[in-house]
């Protein structure tokens, strides 16, 4: 588990109003550092107003509590089960640490199963959980990025997968002619809740969901399927270390956006917090050599 601590509050001699209950302000206020003049401003304002001011706390003073998935996804996210890669947790966890350090909140990063980060997003004992994509039941739960229109704003999007067809690198040659004609074999897979059946049903052709995605190669070496779409780059660990050769065919399906959404509690009682984590974490994310679109 990783903790970020932001900087420690010191309390002046004024008779400032006190933080909400259960929030802190996260900015030092010494007189040389940009949140103490913000707050010196502040102070001047509400003086020569003569009306009561209270400073907007942004970060908890408990822990963010932020979920990865507990499976490795390249080099995005490396390592499995509850433990990141000591001595490189991934892309996506350096750019969480910094947006965190950029804001100055204190968090705990923590990595779950998949079922486990759903249920606790959904009961808000975790604030966000990061490279998750947008569905009707988690923009119903949850909250993502929105834009203009109220869908789902991929311009903040902070990563993204082609969906694709994995099939045995034996058939890919066979495979990839029929699918360059818009036809495949009558045995078709798609990866729970990842899109690709839709996007597969509306070319014309039926899939049977795949739970555990760990088992494509058995189930593609059986011959139970001829090929499984589903988002490559979130399973590029798994395929790699496939003992049966695996192979993708071209164009992609469709591609898959990724996002840091906020569980719903959160959002509730401080939307600035959210919105806030989102920015500094898509400004991060558009510092890779090869942006994922992030325009906060």
């Amino acid at each position: 588990m990783w903790r970020s601590t932001g900087p420690s509050t010191r309390g002046g001699t004024g008779s400032s109003s006190p933080p909400e209950p259960g929030w802190g302000l996260t900015a030092a206020a010494g007189a040389g550092s940009v949140g103490g003049m913000r707050a010196l401003m502040l102070g001047l304002v509400c003086v020569l107003a003569a009306v009561p001011c209270r400073a907007q706390p942004l970060c908890p003073v408990e822990p963010l509590k932020i979920a990865f998935p507990d499976r490795a996804a390249g080099a995005f996210l490396r390592g499995t089960g509850a433990e990141f890669d000591a001595d490189d947790p991934g892309i996506v966890v350096r750019e969480v640490k910094s947006a965190l350090k950029a804001l100055g909140c204190p968090a705990d990063l923590i990595r779950l199963p998949h079922k486990r980060a759903l249920a606790q997003m959904d009961a808000g004992t975790v604030d966000f959980v990061v490279g998750f994509a947008d569905s009707p039941e988690r923009l119903r739960l949850w909250r993502f990025p929105l834009g203009p229109q109220g869908g789902v704003d991929k311009s903040m999007a902070i990563g993204e997968s082609p969906i694709q067809w994995v099939v045995l690198a034996s058939r890919r040659h066979e495979l990839q002619a029929l699918w360059r004609e818009g036809r495949l074999g009558d045995h078709l897979g798609a990866g729970q809740d990842t899109l690709a059946a839709q996007l597969a049903a509306e070319q014309g052709l039926k899939t049977t969901q795949v739970i555990n995605l760990n088992e494509v190669p058995k189930l593609l070496a059986l011959g139970r399927f001829d090929a499984i779409a589903f988002p490559t780059m979130a399973y590029a660990e798994p395929m790699s270390q496939s003992q049966q050769p695996l192979a993708t065919l071209e164009p992609p399906l469709g591609r898959l956006q990724y996002y840091a959404p906020a569980s719903r509690a959160l959002f509730e009682r401080a939307p600035a917090l959210v919105q806030a984590f989102w920015n500094a974490l898509c400004q991060e994310a558009r510092r890779r050599p090869v942006s994922p679109g992030c325009r906060p």
